[in-house]
């Protein structure tokens, strides 16, 4: 047997390709993993790489980017056409959308369509995509609020963390909050507006202490923002290691997640909201959100819109906390997902051994 694995994207980008290849790789089954370099950094570092080297940063607009799209899946559909792989593993719905003829008519019935975002340009295709999916071997998304937006049918489990990121908890004790609250928003800095209330709403008070750990398109205009209005108790740390991600997320109170009103930040489930459930951290999530269901389910945080006060819920949640059911909800969260991923695990190995 051997298998495609299609990824628009550097592998370090996508650490839920080792959901795939872990398995393949227990299994003994050969694998190709076609990935782009869409940075023009990746290290390389993946095994059985086969690697389209065409840059096309995130800061082009979008019909460079489609453009860019083209390019690789060009360069993967010789690949696809050359070789004759038992199953194909389509990462994302535009490359699979851009490869629907060939997959419908080579690959029915044995490829994988793997959805981890909605993508901008949904509604130009939505037509081609419930045929993708009528026609898959399986199809997997990382979030049940992917549901709300996609065709309707059958849909596996696959969240943005393996079941080895589950292991090792944290044992948390002594006091959670102190005379300073840390608010931490890690991973990638977007989403102007949603974080502009968050530092409205605590600016300049001293008992607040906002932490930006990382990088992305609106991290510069924040820190401009608060450069402009003189607000001096928020820091921005800028690019991290992953294995420094534990220390950061260990060090804060709360983990802002405040999304803006939008199906594709509202539906998805990001990878901080699964980090503040391993390191017992209360989450921040917008009303509407998936997030807020897992919140009001598993007691893990606070429920916000952009209309209440943000610092009167964070200091009634403090007020009412209960350190012994917080954990519990967290515990029962991550067993959830275990239960999640472990479903997706067996359904990719039924599809192997079909």
């Amino acid at each position: 047997m051997k298998v495609a694995l299609v990824l628009p994207a550097e592998p370090e980008m996508a650490p839920y390709i080792h959901y795939y290849t872990n398995i393949l790789e227990q299994k003994s089954i050969d694998y190709d993993l076609i990935a782009w370099n869409r940075s023009g950094n990746n290290l390389k570092h993946a095994k059985n790489l086969i690697m389209y080297e065409v840059v096309s940063p995130d800061t082009l607009k979008k019909s460079k980017k489609v453009a860019g799209y083209i390019g690789f899946v060009r360069f993967v559909k010789k690949r696809l056409q050359a070789i004759e792989y038992d199953v194909v593993i389509i990462h994302t719905i535009l490359p699979a959308v851009l490869l629907s003829r060939l997959l419908l008519k080579k690959y029915a019935g044995r490829y994988i369509l793997d959805i981890r975002d909605r993508g901008s340009l949904l509604s130009l295709w939505k037509y081609k995509l419930k045929d993708l999916l009528s026609n898959s071997a399986l199809n997997v998304i990382s979030s049940p609020g992917f549901k709300r937006w996609l065709p309707k049918g059958e849909f596996c489990l696959s969240h943005n963390i393996g079941l080895n990121g589950l292991e090792g908890k944290p044992i948390v004790g002594g006091i959670f909050f102190g005379e300073r609250i840390t608010i931490l928003s890690i991973g990638q800095i977007r989403f102007y507006e949603a974080n502009k209330f968050v530092i409205d709403s605590l600016a300049n008070n001293k008992r607040y202490y906002m932490h930006y750990a990382g990088f992305g398109p609106d991290s510069e205009r924040l820190k401009e923002y608060c450069t402009m209005n003189h607000i001096d108790n928020v820091y921005f740390s800028g690019r991290y290691l992953k294995q420094d991600e534990p220390q950061i997320l260990a060090k804060s109170d709360f983990i802002n997640i405040v999304f803006p009103n939008t199906i594709g930040a509202l539906y998805a489930m990001p990878n901080r909201f699964y980090g503040a459930a391993i390191f017992r951290k209360p989450v921040i999530v917008s009303e509407g959100s998936i997030q807020a269901e897992y919140v009001r389910k598993y007691g893990m945080g606070i429920v916000v819109s952009q209309t209440d006060n943000l610092r009167a819920k964070i200091e009634s949640y403090i007020e009412s906390f209960d350190a012994n059911e917080f954990i519990k909800g967290c515990d029962d969260f991550l067993e959830e997902i275990k239960s999640d991923n472990l479903d997706f695990e067996n359904h990719f190995i039924g599809v192997l051994t079909r």
